[in-house]
Parts: C-alpha cells; structure tokens; sequence
C-alpha cells in the first residue's frame, strides 16, 4: 500500500481500554509522583524521628482522595459511554401500511369505524397535520379541499381518517349559495356501497339518511332518491334490470 502522510490517513476508533488508560492511570501517576516527591523535599535535613511520626496536616491527602474518585467517576462514566454506543443500532421511522378491507357483496353492514378517529376543526388552516397523514392513503392524488378553503360561518370541517378510509367533509359559499363537499378515499372499491331502505329493492319503509347511515356503519353517506315513487327511467340494482322505461327519461339507479 501507498504511503500516505498522518494528516491523510483515516482515522480509527479509540478502544475504551485507551480511554481507561488516559482518563485514569496517567492523572494518577502524576499525581502519585508529585505527592512522593513533595515527601521527599519534607524528609530532607530533617531527624529520622520525624520521618517516623505521622503528618499532622492531612488535607493534601484528602485533595489527593477527591483526585481520584472524581478521576474513577468520569473513567466510568466514559467507559459506559462507550459501551453503550457500540450496541446502538440504527432506529427507522415506521411507515404506516395500507389495510385492505373487503365487503362481502351480500353483505348489509360493514365493519364498525373507530370512534378516536373522527374529528373536527373550525379552521382549515390548522389541518395540514391530517393531510400529511392521510399521504399514504391518497398515493399522491390531490385532493379538492384546501387548508386556505374558505368555510360557512358556523359550520366545521369533519374527517375521518384510520387504515383503510379517509373521509373529509366541509361547507362553501359559491355565488350566494352554501355548498356541501366530501372527498373519500378507500382501499378497496367494495367500500363503496348503495344501501336502500329497508335493505332491499321495493320495500316501502321509509328512513332518513342519518338513520339508514347509522344503521350500517357508515363513514359519510348521501342521500339518494326516491326510486320506487317514479314510474319511468331504468333501473339497475346488484347487477339486474329492475325497470325499463325510457318515455320520459332514462336513468340508471
């Protein structure tokens, strides 16, 4: 291999018995060589005696005590350091997954949403949060509704946001007249339902739109019309013909 300068050479990890060895062994070694030579400056041209009694004024000894705990205490706590770093391993950010959910076409009801994720707010602006949570739903498609959108007075944006369903709902005023919007958007089409009242074609119960939702476990629902009061136009439910009549208009249920 190449020579290559100090300064050029890449740099390697400090093993923490060098760490040990620099923060303790060589502060206490010069520690100890200073306390060995101040002794040896106090026996010199004194008595043997005196050599012999014990030092009346212990407080070098003390500093020297408090030297090494606080030396030992910052040793330790660099060599936890650096245990600890080695066995650290990189954290990711979990990514949030789609959950397919689909309903039966026989089925009437679909599974009951989650209460904790509905909500409301009464200024848009304060909804980006939401959107950013809903990006893994919404692959990039843009949405209608705006955090600059301009609500009715009075009136609240609803959403409702879990796995499988985003579902956001808001009143504008347009040209003198209120308006009301919702964007859905789900993982699966057969999340998309028609529910008539009564549960099935050509019953003659009659329910308001709240009830017949409610019933069902519905996110946002719509009212529709009412299919069995016309007598023309044609009509197609759960993939057969119902009715045929073309005179006046023709329309598909």
């Amino acid at each position: 291999m190449a020579y290559q300068p100090k300064f050029a050479r890449g740099k390697k990890r400090v093993s923490p018995f060098f760490v040990l060895l620099g923060v303790i062994v060589v502060p206490i070694s010069l520690a100890l060589t200073v306390v060995l030579l101040g002794k040896m400056v106090q026996s010199v041209g004194r008595p043997k005696a005196a050599a012999q009694t014990a030092p009346e004024n212990m407080a070098i000894m003390e500093q020297f005590d408090g030297f090494v705990s606080a030396k030992m205490d910052a040793a330790r706590d660099a060599l936890t350091a650096a245990q600890a770093s080695e066995g650290v391993s990189e954290t990711t950010v979990p990514v949030r997954e789609k959950v397919i959910i689909e309903i039966p076409d026989d089925a009437q009801v679909a599974p009951e949403p989650n209460p904790e994720c509905y909500g409301q707010a009464d200024d848009p602006s304060s909804l980006q949060w939401l959107l950013d949570e809903a990006a893994f739903l919404l692959d990039g498609q843009a949405l209608y509704f705006s955090t600059d959108a301009e609500l009715f007075e009075g009136s609240l944006v609803n959403y409702y946001l879990d796995d499988t369903i985003f579902a956001i709902t808001w009143k504008e005023v347009h040209d003198g007249s209120v308006y009301t919007f919702s964007e859905v958007k789900v993982n699966h089409p057969s999340q998309f339902r028609r529910h008539l009242a009564g549960g099935e074609y050509g019953s003659a119960t009659q329910f308001y739109t709240t009830e017949m939702a409610e019933s069902v476990n519905a996110v946002v629902a719509s009212s529709g019309d009412f299919y069995n009061f016309r007598s023309f136009g044609i009509i197609v439910y759960q993939g057969q013909v119902r009715k045929v009549e073309g005179t006046y208009a023709e329309t598909c249920y």
